[in-house]
């Protein structure tokens, strides 16, 4: 598949992201990306990842941890949305002058062709698949095959039912959360500040949090400790 048949047959799956004004709760799930996963081989278990949600500064903040990593002479992966000008500018490796869009370190587009046509027998077989979903199994695919050190992970929206949501993250990070996406992640701030904070999973991560208003902050650590 050349550039061209790549974007096009990633633009004929639903993007969600042109639809989040009229879009409903129950159109995310984490079944359809997690059979996917499963049918790779599950690459995003072999990675140490660190995970970001919240309101404001999801991609500053992950950028700055990223830059922190790389000046440590960690091999760093990351992944963020949306794209300003190319969809590869989402997956980048920092330091990994590869790319030729406005991000060097960006996935090449050999690879992002090659990974795609690879995954496609796959994705033909899950079927319902978002562009976002195919997206995020992508870059899990390229950041095991380039064996980085770490993974730096935007959440998309929210972060229960977001396509990131799937992975073993070794450290959450949750910024500022504020009123966005009522009609997706509801209408208070203790219900989004519930829908955030559920990219924490287990007692083995650490966790990191923004100043938050004290509703919030009391959503998040019930969260923790329970």
């Amino acid at each position: 598949m050349n550039s061209r048949q790549v974007r096009e047959y990633l633009d004929s799956f639903i993007n969600k992201e042109y639809h989040l004004h009229t879009i409903k709760s129950s159109a995310f799930s984490l079944q359809n990306i997690k059979y996917l996963l499963n049918l790779m081989g599950n690459p995003q278990d072999q990675l140490k990842m660190i995970h970001v949600a919240g309101s404001k500064g999801k991609g500053s903040t992950c950028a700055l941890i990223a830059s922190i990593l790389h000046a440590a002479g960690k091999r760093v992966g990351l992944y963020t949305s949306p794209h300003l000008y190319d969809v590869t500018e989402r997956i980048r490796i920092l330091g990994y002058t590869n790319g030729q869009g406005v991000f060097k370190d960006a996935i090449s587009e050999k690879e992002f062709c090659e990974g795609v046509e690879v995954l496609k027998p796959l994705i033909e077989k899950v079927g319902k698949l978002s562009y976002f979903e195919i997206l995020t199994a992508l870059a899990f695919f390229y950041f095991e095959k380039q064996n980085v050190d770490w993974v730096v992970l935007e959440t998309g929206l929210g972060g229960r039912l977001d396509t990131t949501n799937v992975g073993r993250t070794k450290v959450c990070a949750i910024t500022s959360i504020g009123l966005e996406h009522r009609n997706i992640l509801g209408d208070t701030l203790e219900k989004i500040a519930c829908e955030k904070v559920s990219i924490v999973k287990n007692a083995q991560q650490k966790v990191v949090i923004a100043p938050q208003d004290k509703s919030v902050e009391s959503v998040i650590k019930k969260h923790c400790e329970q």
